[in-house]
């Protein structure tokens, strides 16, 4: 069911929302079923002195129509036909056109709820990016969006009918995503399950609790994650993650003992040991406790009572307690842009093993199958009705280099040193376009704050 149809108003002074959704959608209509109306619009664009029409390098915007069954499709609609406003009243009041025309009331109620709408349409950019943001910033989209509801439903210039809107909504993300309200010190927190939660169809109805690990092991994040989270929720997290560690610190030994036993070099496993002690931070206070010279007894102290498990767990939570004390890692650089945080995991990979190799596993998984899905979309620029009968390798390659054409670019210097790149060596980088030939939202250079 559309959530437009939901918020009815019953102020007679102020339209209800399907009422104008239904109009502004007959206006779109009857532009997409005329082509002469459609070129009296983009015809007026060209000509006119306003900058945000005809500013160099911008192009004529057609009106966009939305799918009822995807709320970003609405978001889209409403944005380009409120971009559009000037030219579709100054065309109705020159009677170029003849389609019924929303009143400033009208235009009012849907600028409202495109101001509702605008926080999830923010985060789906962000999450939808190519560079860095990674699934770990899923609770701050979940946290961020519940509140900014609030904050609607708050305002004393929101009309009514919008808070109703905004009401369905904000319910809607409580009974997915809010912890019990059985506590005190609940209110606007997101609620963490250690094992997932499935509805109808199997499909997750809360968060995935990869996605609390993940912004756990963010370091652009890990702080503001305490704020969004239950006290209990968290503490119960972190005792998730210090058992993951141990996991990984358990298969890391495994792996190391098995090169042991292939006959390794006793003078390199004595310094592979040393050094061990000296990344792992254990220092020459816990030297004796945590040697690992197995033919060396005396300094084996306890070896019989301290089994290899819990040593590495107190290691791992050794490195979880110096973690929490790290100053945050700032969200973009300088120039707009995600920092990459497993950058920062790269530094620090002596000194925290297991940790760093956790956040790796969970870090490295995107937010979002969009990137992936562009890759299809772009490849079917490659295999198209006229050349259908490529060979899967030409294709594969083709695909590869367009899609590391622009990491090549960056590194060919190194790789072949004093040796210029043939201009036609790589395809140019492709630029995602929509049907308009506006560059597509991804992201990762949109320059919003936290």
């Amino acid at each position: 069911m559309n959530i437009f149809s939901c918020c009815l108003s019953t102020d007679t002074h102020v339209p209800n929302i399907d009422a104008v959704m239904s109009k502004a959608r007959k206006i779109i209509e009857y532009f997409n079923k005329s082509t002469q109306q459609n070129a009296k619009l983009l015809q007026f664009q060209k000509d006119s002195t306003l900058a945000m029409y005809s500013a160099p390098g911008l192009r004529p915007k057609k009106l966009l129509q939305d799918v009822i069954t995807r709320w970003w499709s609405s978001y889209r609609m409403l944005k380009r036909l409120r971009f559009l406003k000037t030219p579709l009243i100054a065309l109705h009041v020159a009677e170029e056109i003849t389609c019924d025309m929303l009143s400033q009331e009208e235009w009012r109620v849907l600028e409202q709820i495109e101001i509702c709408l605008a926080m999830m349409a923010q985060w789906q950019r962000i999450l939808e990016g190519e560079k860095y943001p990674t699934g770990s910033l899923v609770v701050s989209a979940v946290f961020s969006i519940r509140a900014h509801f609030v904050d609607v439903i708050a305002s004393a210039h929101t009309l009514e009918s919008v808070k109703r809107l905004a009401k369905i909504l904000l319910e809607d993300f409580d009974k997915r995503y809010h912890p019990p309200a059985d506590g005190a010190g609940n209110e606007g927190k997101v609620n963490f399950t250690p094992k997932p939660v499935t509805g109808v169809k199997n499909r997750y109805t809360g968060v995935h609790p990869y996605f609390f690990i993940a912004a756990y092991l963010d370091p652009r994040n890990k702080k503001a994650l305490k704020n969004m989270m239950v006290p209990d929720q968290y503490n119960a997290l972190e005792q998730m993650i210090l058992d993951h560690m141990v996991r990984v610190g358990v298969a890391l030994a495994s792996d190391n003992a098995t090169k042991d036993n292939s006959g390794e070099d006793r003078a390199e496993k004595n310094h592979q040991q040393e050094y061990t002690r000296i990344r792992d931070g254990i220092g020459l206070a816990f030297e004796r406790l945590y040697d690992d010279d197995e033919d060396d007894d005396d300094d084996d102290i306890g070896a019989d009572s301290i089994t290899i498990e819990n040593k590495i767990r107190i290691r791992c939570r050794a490195q979880l307690e110096a973690y929490k004390l790290v100053k945050q890692m700032k969200m973009r650089d300088s120039e707009g842009n995600f920092n990459d945080p497993l950058k920062y995991w790269a530094g620090i990979e002596h000194q925290s093993p297991e940790l760093s190799q956790l956040a790796k596993e969970y870090l490295s998984i995107p937010a979002t199958s969009a990137p992936s899905e562009r890759v299809w979309s772009r490849a079917a620029r490659v295999i198209r009705a006229k050349r259908a009968r490529l060979d899967p390798e030409i294709t594969a390659r083709m695909m590869f280099a367009q899609e590391n054409s622009a990491v090549i670019r960056e590194y060919w210097n190194k790789l072949k040193p004093g040796e210029p790149l043939p201009k036609y060596y790589l395809p140019p980088p492709l630029k995602d376009v929509d049907d308009n030939g506006d560059s597509i939202d991804i992201g990762q250079n949109d320059n919003y704050t936290f």
